[in-house]
């Protein structure tokens, strides 16, 4: 998915190209190289008029590589979707040219997309002269049109030999190592090589000269409402479980935010809260500590809605005051971590409900999602992974919390009542500090927090000191009077700089400029070994398509294998778990033990087992027992679903209804799960310890979602079926034609029925929001079919006529019917895939895939479960409870034998 990336960058360079074609006499050499720029008009002829992009694609290109190309170039001339919105886009940076062309008294071109061509056979051969180049430009339309060729990465590269940057005239040649780029006389054509944009993207020429294009500047402005100015008292509830250390480091830095100057060192929470006196009139908000309330018991259930929020906020004094709600990791908020860490939002009290008071809500991510909520002192969910940065208080939830925390005071204080400082929708808006969102220091950039300070006893990062020594990390906020973003202490932040890696490279450009506008300057990088962690990339200042995390690991990790089902052997002791905290390192050595390998190896030999098979096809009947017990506790659970009706409610996902269905399952699944055992049978107690891997298996009922962790649970269930030796091998056909997809046709009923949520969802990087299983046993089917290929997925008259046949296009069809729009852009791992040449990789590379995505994948935190499962007298045996994704998965892992 690297080349996706790539392709940004490819149409990046495009935009300039076409912005350096609309200016006559100008070249590239002098957009790269000359600073400060200053260009003259040469008084030649410029292109304007109605000018058509046509698109040569030379060579091999995925449908969402021409896609993401062509969507750039209907974009540059495109309408807004408001006609006042300040939310930038590609038209709006096209725009800038107007400038140019106001010099020369001729209107602004307007490019609209022409005509795609492609040669996917490479019809001129595989390496290209500059006579070729005039015949692929003769492809394309001769007149009022720009022609660009893209060259597929597979080809060498001409330039490599003889480089070029490019050529507006005849006799007219630039040159820079990497990039590969030629016009020749009307029309003109570019030829740009992926291949050779690898070696561009790490060097200075492409973030120089993206950095060196206008943008537009941040304005919050302000809606005429109140602020909160003057004296006010912060009053905290801990709802839930927090240790006094977690709360002392909280009221420190409550206490901190308006402490004296002389109180803490430079950099300082109080520096940092200073710029809040900027915004209106009125001076500076002082705040000082109010009430502290804890609930440790949870009075009002460890599952809140936002009416919740708005009860408990109304326990403390509201006269001059910000109520502050924290919640437990263990508490479930509606909306925590699917769209928000936390919120402010107003109230009523008084006798007659007339006075009006702030509150703000922020939950503690240790445990749902730290990688969205803590950042950066955890993996980032999303997005370039960077190593996480020690926690300066050492916790990484409190810590991130306090960023959560800082980021909603600064915004309650600057937009109490909606109608303050912000910019954009009321309902969504950038406020003083959530429009600087990942900016933390000088030198920020996606994926890198900015230049910090670095403990040296502790390693942990911080930028701001408050009272009693602690240190804490801090956002950037926007200042009103600089129009930048601004951090407590900015001189402070930034380490001295050597002197020899002034003259080196480029350091990555200041994110604050993208809030005012571009700066003129580059500064120079700071040395890396007294402040945190270098970026692990080189930026480009614009949006990241970012790949999926891991995929160099999972193309070189050997293909799982098909292992068999090692068998427990009586005498049997069965216990219902009990949890336990644990290390990452036994997560580690489960991986890599013999029982981590036979769960996986089981896998595999379920997918063996179908390998060109379908659904329809038939299988031993009368089933044995166990399927059919199976079979009968799927219908009994779809039964369920039409006498527990959806209930009327306005949210997208969640219907409540789902927990009543879910309830049932709890209350009945112990003898669901007894009747799959054969009479008076000795096997009976492992009911207990089998149920929590059913319950497991259809969704959590409090956050009402369901994804691959839920899936594999049930997987793990037949595991458990297997080791006990209700399931044979020879059953393993039938399990995955008919109980497998039963339990695939029941959890899509459940998921459209009650809106599931998708859990721990990887968005377009994922192949489906909620399954994976399906793709891996669907894949196996296909192997060998003489007629459907990988790339059959496009023709939808393949997908309605063998659907009902194959899991895997069953489950591409469900895609198309439930996401809107282009498939490559709702869907770029699918469409991908599509490319591979055969069934038997796209399988092979599906194992290797869940076993890095879904079982390796410990994103939230390690919970053990200890139990005698399946135990001898000789046999010590664990289950770990982990948390892939979000969800609870357990599995066997033996630890010491013969104890």
């Amino acid at each position: 998915m690297a080349s996706l990336a790539i392709t940004l960058v490819l149409l990046l360079s495009t935009a300039s190209v076409l912005f350096q074609c609309s200016h006559g006499g100008r070249t590239l050499a002098a957009l790269v190289e000359q600073q400060p720029l200053a260009m003259t008009y040469h008084k030649g002829a410029l292109l304007t008029g109605n000018i058509s992009v046509n698109l040569i694609f030379y060579g091999k290109f995925t449908a969402s590589q021409r896609a993401i190309i062509s969507d750039f170039v209907a974009s540059l001339s495109s309408l807004p979707h408001q006609k006042d919105s300040l939310e930038p886009s590609v038209a709006t940076w096209w725009k800038t040219l107007a400038k140019y062309f106001s010099t020369s008294r001729t209107p602004l071109p307007k490019l609209s997309l022409g005509k795609l061509l492609l040669d996917e056979e490479c019809s001129l051969g595989r390496s290209l002269r500059e006579a070729d180049l005039e015949t692929l430009a003769a492809k394309g339309a001769p007149r009022n049109a720009v022609n660009v060729c893209y060259k597929a990465a597979s080809f060498a590269a001409l330039s490599h030999a003889n480089p070029r940057l490019g050529k507006t005239h005849p006799t007219h040649r630039l040159s820079s190592k990497g990039l590969s780029m030629a016009f020749s006389p009307p029309p003109p054509l570019l030829l740009l090589s992926l291949l050779s944009l690898l070696v561009l993207q790490s060097s200075a020429v492409i973030p120089r000269m993206l950095f060196l294009v206008p943008q537009q500047p941040l304005v919050l402005k302000y809606h005429k409402g109140p602020l909160l100015k003057g004296n006010y008292t912060v009053n905290v509830l801990f709802y839930g479980r927090f240790t006094p250390s977690q709360r002392a480091i909280v009221v420190d830095f409550v206490r901190s935010l308006s402490a004296p100057a002389r109180s803490s060192r430079p950099p300082s929470v109080a520096s940092w809260w200073g710029t809040t006196a900027l915004y209106g009139p009125g001076g500076a908000t002082f705040l000082s500590l109010g009430r502290v309330l804890l609930d440790d018991r949870c009075s009002l259930s460890k599952s809140l809605t936002d009416s919740d929020l708005l009860t408990l906020s109304s326990r403390a004094p509201h006269r001059a005051a910000i109520t502050v709600v924290l919640t437990a990791p263990d508490v479930l908020v509606d909306g925590f971590c699917m769209s928000r860490c936390g919120f402010h939002d107003s109230g009523r009290g008084g006798k007659h409900g007339k006075s009006r008071y702030t509150y703000l809500w922020v939950g503690n991510p240790a445990t749902q999602c730290p990688g969205e909520c803590a950042w950066p002192f955890a993996q980032p969910t999303y997005g370039p992974q960077t190593p996480p940065l020690l926690p300066p208080n050492g916790d990484v939830g409190v810590d991130g919390l306090i960023i959560s925390l800082a980021t909603l005071l600064a915004d309650t204080v600057t937009n109490p009542y909606g109608d303050g400082y912000f910019q954009g929708p009321p309902t969504l808006p950038l406020e003083a500090v959530t429009a600087c969102t990942g900016i933390f220091g000088n030198g920020a950039f996606p994926g890198y927090p900015g230049n910090l300070l670095v403990d040296p006893t502790s390693g942990a990062s911080y930028n701001a000191r408050g009272l009693a020594g602690r240190e804490y990390l801090l956002p950037a906020m926007w200042d009103p009077k600089t129009k930048q973003m601004t951090d407590s202490d900015p001189s402070a932040a930034s380490p001295p700089v050597s002197s020899s890696s002034a003259t080196d490279t480029p350091s990555p450009p200041m994110l604050c400029a993208a809030c005012a506008g571009a700066t003129a300057s580059w500064s120079s990088p700071p040395p890396w070994s007294d402040s945190s962690p270098p970026p692990a990339y080189r930026p480009i200042r614009a949006p990241a398509i970012n790949a999926p995390t891991a995929t160099a690991s999972i193309v070189l990790a050997p293909v799982p294998q098909p292992l068999p089902v090692p068998p427990a052997e009586p005498p049997y002791r069965f216990e219902i778990p009990s949890k336990r905290i644990s290390s990452p390192d036994d997560i580690r050595r489960f991986h890599s033990s013999e029982a981590g390998r036979h769960f996986v190896g089981f896998v595999a030999t379920l997918s063996r087992s179908v390998r060109g098979r379908k659904l329809s096809d038939p299988v031993p009947s009368p089933l044995p027992a166990p399927l059919s017990g199976l079979l009968s506790l799927l219908h009994t659970l779809a039964r369920w679903i039409d006498e527990i009706p959806p209930l009327p409610h306005a949210s997208r996902y969640g219907n409540p209804a789902y927990r009543s269905w879910h309830a049932r399952l709890t209350d009945e699944g112990h003898g669901l799960v007894v009747a799959l055992f054969p009479p008076s049978d000795e096997l009976h107690p492992a009911a207990d310890e089998l149920l929590p891997y059913l319950l497991d298996s259809f969704g959590n009922a409090y956050r009402i979602d369901y994804g691959t962790g839920h899936e594999t649970n049930f997987a793990a269930f037949l595991y458990c079926l297997a080791r006990l030796g209700l399931i044979k091998e020879d059953d393993y056909p039938a399990l995955v034609l008919r109980v497998f997809a039963t339990y695939l046709d029941l959890m899509r009923r459940l998921q459209i029925t009650y809106s599931l949520e998708p859990a721990g969802s990887h968005g377009v990087w994922g192949l489906d929001d909620y399954h994976f299983l399906p793709f891996i046993f669907g894949s196996a089917q296909l192997i060998d079919h003489k007629y459907m290929k990988p790339k059959s997925i496009h023709n939808q008259d393949i997908l309605d006529n063998f659907s009902n046949d194959y899991m895997y296009l069953a489950c591409v069809g469900f895609v198309k019917k439930v996401k809107k729009g282009v498939f490559a852009e709702h869907s770029p791992m699918l469409d991908d895939i599509s490319g591979v040449p055969n069934w038997s990789k796209v399988n092979s590379g599906m194992l290797k895939m869940y076993k890095a995505e879904v079982l390796e994948k410990v994103v939230y935190g390690f919970v053990i479960i200890k139990p005698r499962l399946f135990s001898s007298p000789r046999t010590i045996q664990q289950y770990f409870r982990v948390l892939f994704d979000g969800f609870c998965l357990t599995l066997l892992y033996i630890v010491t034998p013969n104890l």
